[in-house]
């Protein structure tokens, strides 16, 4: 039985049902009201329009917003134009006919709902088109569709019957449409995705450039200077070889892309080429990228970073050059090193060209033509290359300085470890390079050391301890560790050591060879001092030298025995020695030491038996010797006796002829002095006196001042033929006259010992000569004589010669007599020096004259005027005083025209510059009333028309003057005078026909009459003159 839960849900559903049903038939009602709108003609106009429209966007894949002007239409993306009130129509009906007949559905509705598979068919065929072209438009950038604009615009026009002429309604030929399109769009779309593969190979070859390192630095390895640049050389080689691959593979994709667009419009071309450059920026990017990686790879290695420490990369090996510590390869050369690898590391990429450059449209056809690379290569390059730009980038320099800082760094480092100064951390123990403690083994000449050290006959303990020292720095030096790290360098000392090894070795072989060469001659020396002085000993003696010789050296021999003695022991020491440090001594030495001491007891056995030979020959030269003695003393007084006679003190003897003699004299002086030497040892054996003659001494003297005069004589001959034969007006007289007075005085001095001598009176006699003529040749070289004072010379002599040729000479004035009149030749000079006087006053003159300018300023900024003539006055007036002066002297006659030009002109100047100094004070005057008041010009017309004259001349004549300022040329030009006097006498005529008019206008002004001026009468008349005729004149 039903509940009332049950009647309850079923009056609930009922309600429902009801609402439902009420739903359903409002929204059915609405249906076929909307419908009541769509009668068959309105359907078959929804059905009547294209299949397809544009649109600026899709919903298929990809949304992107384009500019519409690209291709000149409303939009770019296609969409099916097919009415969405059909559609929604078709679904209406469709869920109407679910209520099978319950509503009954429109006849024009449902027959349009009966072809409703056949629209879905072409919509679906539609769609294929709108699908293939928009995944075209989608997958292209902005960029992209305008270089596709032409395919793009081929693929529009197969399109636009679609979106024109073709509508749903159409029969027969849209299957086909669709097909032709479809097969066009994936023509254009196999076009589109190959573009697509070969830009992203391209965008691979690029991301390959940037991630190559063009320069190679292995870990862990430490790189030898020839190594390492060996190694980057090899390494850029490859580097070049794969972007030059890289490239041709980017230019390759880039000529097959190009395919489809050769042909195009010039728009597309002109895309063409924006896309070659992007896709050579995208290149250069790369190859920034590239060489930005390893600069900064370089860069990390020396100067580390945050991350690690400065790679050991290089190795250098310390080594003892040109007397100093260095490196090798010095730091300078590895730097130069580094630097070329980091220029050389960014011309890596020279090899790579710029593809705008080789891939224009324009080069892309020659080249195609061409199919040669070469001639690609060799087209005009309109751009900068990837490596003039990357190489001049700021980033890429950046990072190069901060490569040079780094090793700039390091060689700072580097010679502070040289001059210890650097502390070098090893195992957490801070150590002190000190191989400088070594330097005196390099330092120090080896040769000069040797050299003092044998000249300081060092002791045998001084060699003992010095290469003992040697041998003990050996052994320290070998202990010394042979490696050290500085920031990126590694500091090989295993050759330093070496050398300085060799150094302490040359040490120990230069002091033991000297040691050894000291010992060597020690024992030869007492060998040969044995042997000879036994052979010497032992002959018999020829003469008394011989004698002497032998007595003096057993003598020494006996005093000095036990002197020899004692050099017997520090032979044998050193030999000692030397067995000590292992050295091998030559065996004709040993020999030579086992013989040493029997020697020395043999030798002075043989002493004895000389002693006893040698007395026995005294007795027999005693005799010999007293007999040579009495002819030496006979030899000696002959040979004075002789110089009495026959020493040369004759004037009439030449000096060669005098020297020889006493040449020959003094060869036969020194004879008897060797004679005296050679009997002086007989002398010493017996203990004679050697005797002294004073007449030698004697002969010694005359000979030398007989040499002494005839030395003056010989000079003195030469200096006066110089001056004979020279050119008189070339003379030094005041050399002369020292030269004269040097001789004079060594004469004077000699005769105190060879007055009586006639060399010596003649040679006094010819000085004070020569003396007394010296005023003469003063006087007649005396620069004040002129060419007049010559001539008149010539007729008191009534001679004629010229002065001034090359054979006027000395001699020649002797020749000529003119010593003969010496008081003439003096008056001569006197006047002539009286003359100079006037003449450099007229010089001084002219050119003072020459400078003066007449003082010429500015006048009312058109006109010139004289400003100040004092100081040129005052000029005048001292130079006409200078000229009166001359014209009184007695030499007036030979500057006559002189000064009487100057007078004339200085008179000329003086009456000239007054004239215009008269002139101007008129002028002045006047041209303040003829050029300020035109009613005087009309007043006084012919005097007007004269100051206009006198004024345009009196300005021509300044303007000349402010041009040449000098005195005298303005002054003295042709017509000056007579042209200022002109301008004078024209001014006072001017003057006066003013005066005379100006005293008829002061009857028309009776006041003015004795109380104004002319000035002020012009200027109350020319005031008056302009006053209107209306105005009373009020007297």
């Amino acid at each position: 039985m039903p509940t009332s839960e049950t009647k309850e849900a079923e009056i609930a559903y009922k309600a429902l049902m009801g609402v439902v049903d009420e739903y359903m038939a409002g929204c059915y009602k609405n249906w076929v009201g909307s419908m009541g709108a769509l009668d068959s003609s309105t359907l078959q106009a929804k059905l009547d329009k294209p299949l397809m429209k544009r649109t600026n966007h899709t919903d298929t894949t990809e949304r992107e917003f384009l500019a519409v002007s690209t291709f000149n239409v409303k939009g770019v993306f296609l969409q099916c134009n097919f009415d969405q009130d059909l559609l929604a129509l078709f679904t209406e009906v469709q869920y109407w006919e679910k209520f099978h007949g319950e509503f009954s559905i429109p006849y024009h509705a449902h027959d349009l709902y009966n072809q409703k598979a056949k629209f879905n068919a072409m919509r679906e065929h539609v769609m294929r088109i709108v699908d293939a072209y928009n995944k075209i438009l989608c997958d292209l950038s902005a960029v992209e569709r305008r270089l596709f604009s032409d395919h793009i615009r081929k693929l529009d026009k197969r399109i636009n019957q679609g979106l024109q002429k073709l509508t749903w309604v159409s029969k027969g030929i849209i299957e086909h449409y669709v097909n032709d399109c479809c097969a066009h769009c994936a023509e254009i779309y196999a076009i589109v995705r190959r573009f697509k593969e070969g830009k992203q190979r391209i965008s691979h070859q690029c991301r390959l450039a940037s991630s190559m390192l063009l320069l190679q630095i292995d870990k862990n390895v430490t790189y030898a200077h020839d190594i390492f640049e060996a190694t980057q050389a090899a390494r850029r080689t490859e580097m070049k070889r794969r972007l030059q691959q890289s490239h041709e593979i980017t230019q390759l994709e880039l000529r097959a892309i190009f395919t489809n667009f050769c042909d195009g419009t010039s728009e597309v071309l002109r895309e063409w080429r924006e896309f070659v450059k992007e896709i050579d920026s995208q290149v250069e990017a790369a190859l920034r990228q590239a060489v930005k990686r390893s600069l900064q790879a370089l860069s990390r290695a020396i100067n580390g970073d945050a991350m690690s420490e400065p790679q050991t990369l290089f190795c250098l090996k310390l080594v003892l050059e040109n007397g100093r510590i260095d490196y090798k390869p010095t730091m300078i050369s590895l730097t130069h090193l580094v630097n070329i690898v980091a220029k050389e590391l960014i011309s890596t990429i020279a090899v790579v060209p710029r593809l705008c450059d080789i891939l224009s449209p324009e080069t892309v056809k020659q080249s195609s033509v061409a199919n040669d690379r070469s001639d690609c290569s060799a087209l005009t390059k309109r751009h900068r290359s990837f490596y003039s730009t990357i190489s001049n980038d700021e980033d890429m320099l950046k990072i190069v300085v901060q490569i040079m800082n780094g090793m700039s760094l390091a060689a700072t480092e580097l010679q502070r470890h040289l001059e210890r100064l650097f502390v070098i951390v090893c195992d957490s123990i801070f150590r002190r390079s000190y191989w400088e403690r070594y330097k005196t083994l390099w330092e120090m000449d080896k040769e000069a050391y040797i050299r003092r050290y044998a000249k300081a006959n060092r002791s045998l303990k001084h060699y003992d301890d010095d290469v003992t020292k040697y041998r003990n720095q050996q052994t320290k030096i070998e202990h010394e560790d042979i490696s050290h790290v500085v920031n990126f360098v590694q500091l090989d000392c295993a050759l330093l050591k070496e050398q300085l090894i060799s150094h302490c070795q040359q040490w120990r072989r230069n002091l033991l060879g000297l040691l050894n060469k000291n010992a060597s001659q020690g024992l030869e020396y007492l060998h040969n001092l044995f042997a000879d002085n036994t052979r010497t000993l032992c002959a018999t003696p020829s003469d008394l030298n011989e004698l002497s010789d032998k007595l003096r050296i057993l003598l020494d021999f006996r005093s000095n025995s036990q002197v020899i003695e004692t050099k017997i022991l520090p032979i044998e020491e050193m030999y000692a020695t030397l067995t000590k440090f292992d050295v091998q001594v030559a065996s004709n030495e040993i020999v030579k030491l086992q013989e040493l001491r029997p020697a020395w007891k043999e030798f002075l056995s043989m002493l004895d038996k000389a002693q006893h030979a040698l007395d026995k020959a005294k007795v027999n030269m005693r005799r010999d010797l007293e007999s040579n003695l009495e002819a030496y003393c006979q030899q000696v007084l002959q040979l004075r006796e002789q110089v009495l006679i026959e020493i040369p003190t004759s004037q009439e003897l030449t000096p060669d002829e005098a020297f020889a003699v006493i040449h020959d004299f003094r060869h036969r002086v020194e004879a008897v002095y060797l004679r005296k030497h050679d009997l002086q040892a007989g002398l010493d054996i017996f203990n004679m006196e050697s005797p002294e003659h004073r007449e030698l001494k004697d002969t010694e003297r005359d000979l030398e001042l007989a040499n002494q005069i005839w030395i003056l004589v010989r000079d003195w001959t030469r200096a006066f033929d110089n001056w004979k034969t020279g050119r008189f007006d070339e003379l030094d007289i005041s050399e002369m006259e020292t030269v004269a007075g040097q001789f004079n005085k060594k004469v004077g001095k000699l005769g105190r010992d060879v007055k009586r001598w006639g060399i010596w009176e003649a040679m006094r006699t010819k000085l004070t000569e020569f003396l007394q003529t010296m005023p003469l040749i003063q006087d007649l070289r005396n620069p004040a004589m002129r060419s007049r004072h010559w001539d008149a010379l010539k007729r008191d002599l009534r001679r004629n010669f010229d002065e001034t040729s090359a054979e006027f000479t000395l001699e020649t004035v002797f020749s000529i007599g003119l010593s003969a009149v010496p008081d003439l030749i003096s008056e001569l000079s006197a006047n002539a020096n009286k003359e100079l006087a006037i003449e450099e006053t007229l010089k001084e003159i002219e050119t003072r004259w020459g400078e003066i300018d007449i003082d010429i300023s500015a006048y009312k900024e058109e006109y010139f005027k004289i400003r100040s003539t004092d100081d040129l006055f005052q000029v005048l007036e001292d130079d006409a005083v200078a000229l009166s002066t001359m014209k009184a002297s007695k030499f007036y006659g030979s500057f006559k025209s002189r000064i009487d030009k100057w007078e004339g002109a200085l008179a000329l100047v003086s009456e000239v510059i007054e004239l215009i100094l008269t002139v101007q004070r008129k002028w002045i005057y006047l041209e303040s009333i003829f050029m300020a008041s035109e009613d005087i010009c009309k007043q006084l017309p012919k005097e007007s028309s004269l100051f206009i004259e006198v004024n345009a001349t009196f300005g021509h004549v300044m303007s000349n003057a402010a041009e040449q300022p000098n005195a005298v040329i303005q002054c003295t030009a042709t017509g000056m005078l007579e042209t200022v006097t002109c301008m004078d006498d024209k001014l006072e005529t001017i003057q006066k026909s003013l005066d005379s008019y100006l005293e008829t206008k002061r009857d028309v002004f009776p006041r003015s009459r004795g109380s104004v001026g002319n000035m002020t009468l012009v200027q109350h008349h020319t005031a008056w003159r302009s006053l209107p005729e209306s105005v009373p004149f009020v007297v």
